[in-house]
């Protein structure tokens, strides 16, 4: 377990995960093995698995602050309140003065609507994990003069993360008050504060790679299954979309699946593919897909960069059908840039970076035209504009019935983990379009607003499936 939590801390994180694999295999009731290897898991996107540790660390050890905050932390962020206040209950209990679990508890608060008591919870508490939420707080009830100087207060000793993420806010709340150059400043220094590194030509020839190397395609079964991928840049509309989809009674919504890129990155150190190969990266994606659902008629994988691997998946499963969304890039640019996505999506930190990456989610839509896929694009301000005609049209493209609840997607009781989390808990809205406006300055690199493809029509789908 040492060797474990010696090379988390090292940021070997791949090597730290197969350490404390062993050691919970060794001696399965050690449960700082547990407490760690979920929050590697964590670091490394794989929430449920997390989750799953967490949950056996309290049940090893039952008064486990550490492991308490953190499954709270993570039921609340998915949306399961009640199952995060369980867990943030115990560990108030424990610790009732604790930052972080009066952080827990105002944050379940702020998310059920009760920002008053949210607010009472941080009050006064000089710690960053809870200035953090006072700020969130100040900007939902508008009190943004109050927001800012809680998030000076504290921001000069705050460190890593909680620097970053109180950076994030404060641009937040410079742009709510119309900021748009302190607002930028914040963001910026959030960005370059987390140095992360990211090459775009390095990037974009391991594509070309695997693209090129794909092919050729083979036959399936008319009855194969085949799930339905929603892609585009993050921002795009993506969770609104499947959000949307899951109100549909035959849809079981899958959230974004890792598996694809996981795949890509087998698939890529492997070129050409053998038939054996192949069979097994079906298999190990299908496998996936029937753990959202073996039952469901559509099941959907909403990892939007999985544009970028569409090649894999037409060589997978030939006549897959995929959502593209697409959104103004300013306004996705903007959107990318002020998350603070982390680690995971080292490209959001540079305005140039996710140009790049804007540029190549378009390459591989077009290039997907040529493949054989069933493809339909989706425009967010379509989306948002006229709902209705929108989902129409892409019920139709799935071969489903209309389903009018699909047009209130704020109230389906479904856990959410992405960035959008807040968004999709609202009505169907314009308010986010043109949003970039004010900011059209700094985003002068980014591309200019092109349709990489028409509405994909009945007799263009059957030319590509011949």
């Amino acid at each position: 377990m040492r060797a474990g939590l010696r090379l988390a801390s090292g940021g070997a994180a791949g090597q730290a995960e197969q350490a404390l694999l062993n050691a919970v295999h060794l001696d399965p009731d050690l449960t700082e093995a547990w407490v760690c290897l979920g929050r590697i898991l964590a670091g490394r996107q794989r929430r449920a698995e997390a989750v799953q540790c967490w949950l056996r660390a309290v049940v090893l050890q039952p008064d486990h602050l550490d492991a308490r905050v953190r499954l709270g932390t993570a039921m609340m962020t998915a949306g399961e309140l009640d199952a995060a206040a369980v867990h943030a209950a115990v560990a108030g209990r424990l610790q009732p003065d604790h930052p972080r679990v009066r952080t827990l508890a105002a944050q379940i608060a702020q998310r059920r609507g009760e920002l008053q008591l949210a607010r009472k919870l941080v009050a006064g508490q000089r710690h960053p994990s809870c200035a953090l939420v006072a700020a969130e707080v100040a900007l939902a009830q508008d009190r943004l003069e109050d927001g800012v100087a809680v998030v000076q207060d504290v921001l000069a000793a705050a460190k890593g993360v909680e620097r970053t993420l109180l950076l994030h806010r404060l641009g937040d709340l410079h742009d709510a008050a119309g900021q748009p150059g302190p607002a930028f400043a914040a963001w910026t220094e959030a960005n370059e504060g987390q140095g992360l590194s990211f090459e775009p030509e390095a990037h974009a020839a391991g594509l070309a790679a695997l693209r090129e190397g794909l092919s050729p395609w083979p036959a399936l079964p008319d009855d194969a299954p085949r799930p339905v991928l929603v892609v585009g840049m993050p921002r795009s509309g993506t969770t609104l979309l499947e959000q949307a989809l899951a109100c549909h009674p035959v849809v079981a919504a899958g959230g974004e699946l890792a598996v694809l890129p996981d795949l890509a990155r087998f698939a890529a150190e492997r070129l050409p593919l053998e038939p054996p190969v192949v069979d097994a990266l079906r298999n190990a994606y299908l496998e996936q897909i029937r753990r959202v659902s073996r039952t469901a008629p559509v099941v959907t994988d909403k990892m939007p960069l999985n544009a970028l691997y569409l090649p894999l998946l037409a060589r997978l499963l030939p006549g897959c059908r995929v959502l593209v969304c697409q959104r103004d890039p300013a306004d996705v640019a903007l959107s990318c840039f002020r998350q603070p996505f982390g680690p995971g999506l080292p490209w959001a930190t540079r305005i140039p970076w996710i140009a790049h990456m804007i540029a190549e989610v378009d390459h591989a839509v077009a290039h997907a035209r040529t493949l054989p896929l069933q493809l339909l694009e989706v425009r967010y301000e379509a989306l948002v504009s006229e709902p209705e005609a929108t989902l129409r049209a892409v019920v139709s493209f799935l071969g489903l019935p209309w389903h009018p609840p699909m047009l209130h997607p704020e109230r389906l009781e479904r856990p959410v983990a992405t960035a959008s989390a807040q968004q999709v808990r609202r009505p169907i809205h314009t308010g986010s379009v043109g949003r970039a406006a004010p900011y059209a300055a700094w985003l002068e690199r980014v591309p200019s607003r092109s349709s990489t493809m028409p509405a994909i029509t009945e007799t263009v789908r059957k030319t590509q499936l011949a």
